[in-house]
């Protein structure tokens, strides 16, 4: 992992040397920050005790605010929907972080600590059964970022994702939920920002590729032989991006 982090910022780290001091150290980032944008992933779900695995895409859309002038905070609303071989899925994300952006000259470390929630919901297409999960959990990691130029930004965006109360239901069973076992998991997101100032503004747009890996289950409640009873593991795979709007002012 630290191998492909200095891989990825290498070549930003050659291009902004050679940038007159004067450029990089009197390039300054808007405080406020605007983005919206349509995103896609490639989401391989797979549960562990049969049902094999569902492969498919689901798309959707973004909108984030971000604020940063040393200190950082960080907002958005996420959402994405499709067919997933024999499911259709809805996938919805809310979160927000603070943190503090230490930056030095043309490159940013901003450790952060916030608080997420994701929705996620499978509807069986031959059955009609469906399954919704309440995902609460709390984000922490580190952003690192390199000003290339006055233009372009390139960064890693690294977070764990640390689960609280995560419930799951089954659609016909009113009233019914299981208590899904806590887990941990990651994020990575490479985003890749592009901007010019105007008069009304900084536009641009960012190119972020990224990946998932998020875990539920299996149920709390166990057999005397330590079978769990109603829900077994599931872990859902992303590789997807996001290309985005940008505003910042």
């Amino acid at each position: 992992m630290k191998k492909s982090l200095c891989l990825l910022l290498l070549p930003a780290y050659s291009f902004s040397a050679t940038l007159p001091q004067e450029e990089k150290e009197s390039h300054k980032i808007s405080p406020h920050h605007l983005e919206i944008g349509p995103q896609t992933s490639n989401i391989a779900i797979k549960q562990k005790g049969g049902g094999g695995k569902q492969v498919g895409w689901i798309t959707g859309g973004r909108a984030e605010y971000q604020y940063r002038n040393r200190w950082y905070v960080d907002a958005y609303l996420e959402k994405s929907w499709g067919d997933v071989k024999d499911y259709y899925v809805q996938d919805f994300w809310t979160e927000g972080t603070f943190g503090y952006d230490l930056s030095v000259k043309w490159f940013s470390f901003i450790p952060y600590l916030g608080l997420g929630y994701q929705f996620f919901k499978e509807n069986q297409n031959n059955t009609g059964v469906s399954f919704s999960t309440y995902h609460p959990y709390i984000p922490g990691g580190v952003y690192l970022e390199a000003r290339v130029n006055s233009m372009f930004s390139v960064g890693v965006n690294t977070k764990g994702l640390f689960s609280l109360k995560t419930l799951d239901y089954i659609g016909g069973f009113t009233g019914s939920y299981w208590q899904l076992k806590a887990r941990n998991d990651l994020v990575i997101e490479v985003p890749m920002n592009f901007h010019a100032d105007t008069k009304s503004g900084v536009w641009g747009f960012s190119v972020v590729p990224y990946y998932r890996l998020i875990r539920f289950g299996p149920s709390i409640s166990v057999s005397s032989l330590g079978v769990p009873l109603g829900i077994e593991s599931q872990r859902n795979v992303y590789f997807g991006g996001r290309i985005l709007l940008t505003y910042a002012f």
